[in-house]
């Protein structure tokens, strides 16, 4: 009877601590499973929340210069949504701040150059295009033209001056000496005399 008594009580002694020690061990685990969440979340709105930037420099394709005052705008791939944009310095740099991880691309624009694309990717750090972007000079095309030209009222040689009375409003009224008048040189007197340079000149029917 002793030695039974004494077994149930070692029995028991060690079947409250195996019971003690899963309960102890429960209760660690949980905490250790609720830390690693914390964890995990933290560091996943951490890397939501961080800002990245996309730098660069825009050059002229001919002339290897840097090009000041350039707009430079940054769309979201894949629906072309604008995020923002800034313009160019006098070194012909760029930076565009406050970005997030994904798949962007640059449009740089300016007068007189023909628009500069390049696609960039956001992965947990900043982007530094190393190569420079160059911009092509715009070629401007002339669509076909169309010369029209009018005759001169007077034209002058060597030999003669010729006198175009169609474009004369004073031919309307058919008086050649209507037509003289006022033409350099030519003077008409109050009997429709006609003196070029001093010269009287005849006119015959």
């Amino acid at each position: 009877m002793r030695f039974r008594s004494k077994l149930s009580k070692r029995y028991k002694v060690t079947t409250d601590f195996s019971h003690n020690f899963e309960v102890v061990l429960n209760l660690f685990m949980k905490r250790l499973l609720t830390i690693s969440l914390f964890v995990l979340i933290t560091k996943i709105s951490f890397g939501q929340n961080k800002s990245f930037s996309v730098n660069g420099k825009l050059i002229d394709f001919d002339t290897k210069q840097p090009i000041e005052y350039v707009s430079v705008a940054i769309f979201k791939l894949p629906d072309s949504t604008l995020v923002t944009g800034c313009v160019t310095n006098s070194k012909g740099e760029f930076n565009i701040a406050n970005l997030v991880n994904g798949k962007y691309f640059i449009k740089a624009n300016f007068i007189g150059y023909e628009n500069a694309i390049r696609q960039v990717e956001v992965n947990g750090s900043s982007v530094n295009i190393i190569e420079p972007i160059m911009m092509k000079p715009a070629v401007l095309t002339i669509g076909e033209v169309t010369v029209t030209g009018t005759r001169s009222e007077k034209q002058q040689n060597i030999e003669k001056t010729t006198i175009n009375v169609a474009k004369n409003i004073a031919s309307v009224s058919g008086n050649i000496t209507d037509v003289l008048k006022g033409q350099p040189g030519i003077n008409i007197d109050n009997e429709a005399n006609v003196y070029i340079r001093g010269n009287i000149l005849i006119l015959s029917a």
